[in-house]
């Protein structure tokens, strides 16, 4: 007999959760303090990848940016979408590196971005079907965010 992981298993606990969070931050008639309040991890990387430019024109503040740096370290490191604990690893490393317009980590940061976005949601849903999975309010919150930021509305995710 075959034992069905809960982020299989519809009826679960666990994706009976996931479900519920995810609808919870998709309807319009949520309290605010319910809502999903997060931003995915590669819109979070589009704008440290755009603050480069503007901490060039002196726009940002180096510190704003090394603030943001450190942010994204600590969200890769938590968010096993974004790839395997070796890419993860590597991009928290790169992280480290400044990201000027000059300076080669920033070229880097655009591939990874770019290499990293293509099979985000497969990710989680292999993450999701294990025997010890996230917790139910992180898998919800990862890819509800990633959903909007990639640009569906509130109403279509809701359908």
């Amino acid at each position: 007999m075959s034992v069905v992981q809960p982020g299989r298993d519809p009826r679960s606990p666990y994706s009976r959760r996931v479900s519920t969070r995810l609808l919870d931050f998709t309807r319009a008639e949520t309290p605010w303090a319910r809502r999903l309040w997060d931003v995915g991890t590669f819109l979070a990387l589009e704008e440290l990848y755009e603050a480069g430019v503007w901490m060039d024109r002196r726009v940002l503040h180096p510190s704003a940016v090394e603030w943001q740096r450190k942010a994204m370290e600590r969200i890769l490191g938590d968010d096993p979408g974004f790839g395997g604990r070796s890419f993860r690893k590597e991009m928290q490393d790169l992280l480290r590196s400044p990201l000027t317009l000059v300076c080669d980590s920033r070229r880097k940061l655009r591939q990874h971005i770019d290499l990293g976005r293509p099979g985000y949601l497969g990710r989680w849903e292999t993450c999701v079907a294990v025997a010890e999975p996230p917790r139910p309010e992180r898998a919800a919150r990862a890819v509800a965010a990633h959903l909007l930021d990639s640009g569906h509305s509130l109403s279509g995710l809701q359908r």
